[in-house]
Formats: structure tokens, sequence, C-alpha cells
């Protein structure tokens, strides 16, 4: 049996709504703010990838706070404020001029502490919290930043980001909150396929004939699983949707994080707990292409880790599950997550009898996610389609 995993930014998709909105949402920050400062290079966000840290969100929260730290570094004042919006007050009252923020060199230094929490913007605010000198923030507003980016409720910036990725209108009726910018999704606007026509009907044919089976799994925000389309307000959101959408593979299996949040809400824990490079996230979407069913294939993965790694008999209506003799499992990823998240896997699925043949493909030009995806013996491809033609007639 010869699976293929896809992560959907930089290899399906060019996230250029996400990355329009991580630049957006910053520089909408530093305009309100009053500060005179540099805005992070066009290449930053890869950079932040190459440690792992995936999500606009985290990204955001981390480089908001780099700057705050910096500004109060060189100019020596205090900020009283509690939330980042009191803080954009407070800082636009003062008389600011012009300074210098090195984005590169301060992510870098960072780099060992975004593994140090499930959410790495929680493993930074742990660092900073564990420390002092010159640039802290007030605990209460270091906290307010770093520790609530899946709360859209809470965080200024996971609020503003996601009103413009959604857009305004979408915005309004997922999470039941006024928008503060008036848009249209950034993701249907910008947002670019990189997999050619070609290979969407070469992969559609081998699918067809059984000879190919294929999912995409995702740290995107998404809907719950298809059979079960949960969309509890201001949970789910459609963005790994939208992304199949716009690629033109809509029908493909999908587990991406609002399929994690469905079986976490079951199970008693978050869904950044089950991402990648968790193995559930592998093992949910193998699952899933065994069974046909994501709803199935979330509460498989479950039943196989719970019961030390034992392969499920038979399915949640009692059906017997064939297992195929052989595994030839090959993920497709532009950063280390899902790459580490099939590794383990693919160790736990030997472990419990199946015979499971890995293959890991990086996608990506950029030097600094390059050398990670090297580490982890990943053959590097320039794109998606490069990679596949390589994959399928190899």
């Amino acid at each position: 049996m010869r699976i293929l995993l896809f992560d959907i930014d930089g290899v399906l998709l060019r996230p250029l709504g996400y990355r329009k909105a991580y630049f957006d949402t910053c520089n909408w920050i530093i305009r309100e703010s009053g500060l005179k400062v540099n805005s992070p290079a066009e290449d930053i966000p890869a950079l932040f990838e190459s440690f792992g840290v995936t999500s606009e969100w985290d990204m955001l929260a981390i480089t908001v706070s780099i700057i705050l730290k910096a500004f109060l570094k060189i100019f020596q004042v205090q900020i009283s404020a509690n939330t980042l919006t009191e803080a954009i007050n407070e800082i636009s009252r003062h008389k600011i001029k012009a300074f210098a923020v090195d984005y590169r060199s301060e992510i870098q230094l960072l780099g060992t502490f975004y593994d140090s929490d499930e959410i790495p913007s929680v493993g930074v605010y742990q660092h900073w919290r564990s420390i002092s000198g010159e640039g802290d923030l007030q605990d209460e507003l270091l906290e307010n930043i770093l520790c609530h980016t899946r709360n859209v409720k809470v965080s200024l910036i996971t609020k503003l980001f996601q009103n413009l990725v959604l857009g305004s209108d979408t915005f309004n009726e997922n999470y039941g909150l006024q928008s503060i910018i008036e848009c249209q999704s950034y993701l249907r606007e910008f947002d670019q396929s990189l997999i050619l026509q070609t290979m969407q009907n070469t992969l559609e044919k081998l699918i067809n004939n059984k000879e190919l089976f294929c999912a995409a799994f995702t740290a995107r925000p998404s809907l719950g699983p298809k059979e079960n389309p949960s969309k509890e307000f201001g949970i789910y959101s459609p963005e790994a949707e939208l992304a199949l959408d716009v690629v033109g593979m809509k029908d493909l299996l999908l587990i991406g994080t609002g399929h994690l949040q469905f079986i976490g809400d079951h199970i008693k824990t978050s869904a950044d707990s089950l991402l990648k490079p968790n193995a559930f996230h592998a093992l949910a979407a193998f699952f899933t292409i065994l069974t046909n069913n994501e709803s199935e294939g979330l509460q498989l993965a479950f039943e196989f880790v719970s019961n030390n790694y034992q392969m499920p008999k038979t399915d949640t209506e009692g059906n017997s599950i064939e297992y195929p003799d052989t595994l030839e499992i090959a993920v497709f990823e532009d950063s280390q997550g899902g790459i580490r998240s099939l590794a383990a896997a693919s160790e736990l699925l030997n472990i419990a009898g199946l015979v499971v043949n890995t293959r890991f493909f990086g996608i990506s030009t950029n030097p600094d996610k390059m050398k990670p995806l090297t580490s982890l013996q990943a053959e590097i491809y320039p794109d998606i389609n490069t990679a596949l033609e390589n994959h399928i007639y190899n």
C-alpha cells in the first residue's frame, strides 16, 4: 500500500495570504503604537519555520514581543499595561525616535526554547520569565501576548490575523466578534496553488485505480471531520478546507487542527498536544486513509495509542480491519513537523507488527529551511511536482 501525506502550506500551496496577513498584522501594531521601527524582512516567517514554528499566531506573538522588549531596552521606559491593546495606547503617547530591531538574531537566540512547550510562544514566555534584565515586559503583558495565541477573544494579534485571513464577513460569522478591519479573505485573494494540473490529473488517476492513497495533514485551522463537521461557535475555522479548494483538491482526505480539536475534546486534551511533530497527527492520517473516513481515523488513532500500540482489530462499528502486508509512506513537507511526526508514527506501527517503509521529501529552496530538513534525512526538491515525479515513477 503506497501512501502519500501532504503538508499544505509551502507544499501544495504558496501561502501568500498567511504571509501578507503576518506582515500586515505586524505593521498595523507598529503603526497604531506610533513606533518608528523596521518591519520584519520577507524571510522571517521561513526562519521561524526552520525552527519548527509553523503557526503565524506564534510567529506574530514572538515578533511583537521582540519589538516591545527592544523599545523598552533602548528608550528605558516602563509600560504599566496588562494587555497589548493597553500597551499600544500607552506607547502611542510617547515621543519616539526611530530604532532598529535585528529580528533574525533575536529569533535565532530563542531557538532552543520553541520546543520547551507544545505552543512555541508559551515556551518563549517561560524562558523570558526565568530571566531578568533590560527590556523586560511586565509579566501580565507578556502573558497576554504570548500565552493566548489560540484564543481570538483574548489575543488582539490572533483576532486581527484571523480577521485578515478569513475576511471580515467570515470572521464575524465564525467568531461572533466585530471585525477590526473590513476586508476580503486574504486566503482567497492571495494564496496560489503549487501543484500543476497535470500532476493533479496523474494523482487522481492513481487514486481512482487504488495505486496511491493520499491525505493532507496540516497545522492549519480546519473544521471537524467530514463525517462529523462540528462548527462549534468560535472554535473551528475552515482555513485548511479553503486551501484545498484553492489548490483544486477539495475532496482530499484531511487531518487539520480542527480535526485534532474534535478528538481532543473527546479525550480531554488540546489540539496542540496532538499536532505534528507528535506521532498522533501522522497516525490519524494513516488510519483515515485506511478507513477512508476522517472521524473513524481519529478514533482508531486514539485507540491505537491508548491500547499501548496494539493494532485495532475492528472499527467503531465492529467491522474487521484488514491491514496491508507492507506500507510505503511518503511525506511531503517544507518544515520539520510532518517528517518528525511520520518518523515517530512509523516506529510505533513497526513495533505493532506492520512493515512500514518511509520516505521523506523536503520541499524548499530556502537555505534556512533546507538545513533542518536535510538533518532529518529528507530528500530536498524545489517543488512538489518534481518530488512527486521522482517518487511516483521511481
